[in-house]
């Protein structure tokens, strides 16, 4: 997959402490990945342990047949 090691970053509204106002899960990490890489990927094929809900940097693997990639996303707050 061309995306291993890639960073994949997400703004989102965030209190002072750094936590999000709302959790983000699949669907979003999978629209941030189109619109910065324009690769359509299903929402099933990543794999976060739980929703996020900080802001900072956070692993989560991207599964697709028999690859696995691990890959950074980058919440900052807006």
């Amino acid at each position: 997959l061309s995306l291993r090691g890639k960073t994949i970053t997400i703004t989102a509204r965030a209190t002072e402490k750094g936590g999000l106002f709302k959790a983000l899960v699949a669907k979003d990490i999978t629209r941030a990945i189109l619109g910065e890489h324009a690769l359509q990927i299903p929402e099933d094929a990543v794999i976060l342990g739980n929703p996020i809900k900080t802001t900072g940097n956070h692993t989560f693997i991207l599964s697709s047949n028999n690859a696995k990639v691990e890959m950074t996303l980058g919440v900052k707050p807006v």
